[in-house]
């Protein structure tokens, strides 16, 4: 398990969310630890999280946790968009 990997499943594992929530981060931690693609594991749980969202089921914590989520790393983003304009 790669140290990027350790370091999301350490958060993830700490997080504390409402009950929903926690059933998607569990599924996460879960996906992770059985060696799962993170990319691909990261893009359904910010799925799920936004579907609670858009629902308005979506707690506090929840809500910022997608919010961080969802903001760009622009380390990777810009390493993988270089790739495409080659």
């Amino acid at each position: 398990m790669s140290k990027k990997e350790q370091t999301l499943l350490s958060l993830l594992k700490k997080m504390d969310l409402n009950e929903q929530e926690q059933i998607f981060v569990n599924k996460a931690i879960s996906q992770i630890e059985d060696n799962a693609n993170e990319n691909i594991v990261l893009s359904t749980l910010k799925r799920e999280l936004s579907q609670l969202a858009v629902q308005q089921k979506i707690s506090k914590t929840g809500l910022t946790f997608l919010t961080e989520l969802q903001k760009p790393d622009f380390n990777t983003d810009i390493a993988l968009s270089t790739i495409t304009w080659i």
